[in-house]
Protein backbone atom coordinates (compact mmCIF):
# COMPACT_ATOMS: atom_id res chain seq x y z
CA UNK A 1 0.00 0.00 0.00
CA UNK A 2 1.01 3.26 -1.10
CA UNK A 3 2.26 6.17 1.84
CA UNK A 4 0.05 8.88 2.01
CA UNK A 5 1.28 12.20 2.95
CA UNK A 6 -0.24 14.42 5.70
CA UNK A 7 -2.03 16.80 2.31
CA UNK A 8 -3.16 13.65 0.65
CA UNK A 9 -5.10 11.97 3.93
CA UNK A 10 -6.73 15.30 4.83
CA UNK A 11 -8.12 15.53 1.70
CA UNK A 12 -9.28 12.48 1.94
CA UNK A 13 -10.92 13.30 5.54
CA UNK A 14 -12.15 16.26 3.34
CA UNK A 15 -13.97 13.77 0.88
CA UNK A 16 -15.34 11.36 3.82
CA UNK A 17 -17.07 14.13 5.39
CA UNK A 18 -18.50 15.39 2.12
CA UNK A 19 -19.68 11.84 1.14
CA UNK A 20 -21.25 11.74 5.15
CA UNK A 21 -22.99 15.22 4.60
CA UNK A 22 -24.12 13.79 1.44
CA UNK A 23 -25.72 10.37 2.38
CA UNK A 24 -25.48 10.47 5.64
CA UNK A 25 -23.97 7.40 6.37
CA UNK A 26 -21.53 7.10 9.12
CA UNK A 27 -18.96 5.09 7.65
CA UNK A 28 -18.03 8.03 5.97
CA UNK A 29 -17.33 10.17 9.02
CA UNK A 30 -15.31 7.30 10.84
CA UNK A 31 -13.28 6.88 7.84
CA UNK A 32 -12.65 10.74 7.79
CA UNK A 33 -11.78 10.40 11.48
CA UNK A 34 -9.28 7.99 10.74
CA UNK A 35 -7.94 9.57 8.27
CA UNK A 36 -7.00 12.82 10.10
CA UNK A 37 -5.55 10.84 13.07
CA UNK A 38 -3.21 9.31 10.11
CA UNK A 39 -2.66 12.67 9.42
CA UNK A 40 -1.76 13.98 12.82
CA UNK A 41 0.80 10.84 13.67
CA UNK A 42 1.82 11.40 10.85
CA UNK A 43 2.79 15.45 11.19
CA UNK A 44 4.11 14.29 14.57
CA UNK A 45 6.58 11.58 13.11
CA UNK A 46 7.63 14.04 10.19
CA UNK A 47 8.61 16.44 12.18
CA UNK A 48 10.57 14.49 14.83
CA UNK A 49 12.46 12.96 12.21
CA UNK A 50 13.07 16.29 10.64
CA UNK A 51 14.29 17.51 14.37
CA UNK A 52 16.83 14.59 14.62
CA UNK A 53 18.35 15.39 11.65
CA UNK A 54 18.50 18.95 12.05
CA UNK A 55 20.46 17.81 14.99
CA UNK A 56 22.69 15.92 13.02
CA UNK A 57 23.76 18.50 10.80
CA UNK A 58 24.19 21.59 13.45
Amino acid sequence: MKQLTSRQLARNAKDSIDKYLNTGDLQHLKNAKLYLSQAQVKDVTDNKFLEMKARNYS
